[in-house]
């Protein structure tokens, strides 16, 4: 697949990867290259966790959750763990948050 950006001629003379044209487009059109990416966000506290760009729960524990993302698996661990709210593009987790661990794949 190719870029279709005013990036592509770069691309093609420099042998850029598809990842930095879409992420050098992101810049020039001052959009979040992780939106572009499709990389997943994160925000934390010991109280919550909120990941946008999930693909997917994996495994859900009070324990424990994996969540799929863009080439990593996105694990959660702590106690009293639930899903809060969880929609097609984000995941909002409560509980008493130990560590949160990204897991490539």
């Amino acid at each position: 697949t190719r870029c279709v950006c005013k990036w592509t001629i770069r691309w093609r003379r420099n042998r850029l990867s598809q990842r930095e044209c879409l992420a050098r487009a992101a810049e020039e059109l001052e959009l979040s290259a992780s939106t572009v990416l499709d990389i997943p966000e994160l925000e934390c506290s010991p109280r919550e966790v909120l990941l946008e760009r999930h693909h997917g729960v994996l495994e859900y524990t009070d324990e424990r959750i994996r969540v799929a993302a863009r080439d990593v698996t996105v694990e959660i661990r702590g106690m009293d763990l639930r899903l809060g709210a969880m929609s097609q593009g984000a995941l909002h987790i409560r509980g008493q948050v130990a560590a949160v661990e990204f897991i490539r794949s």
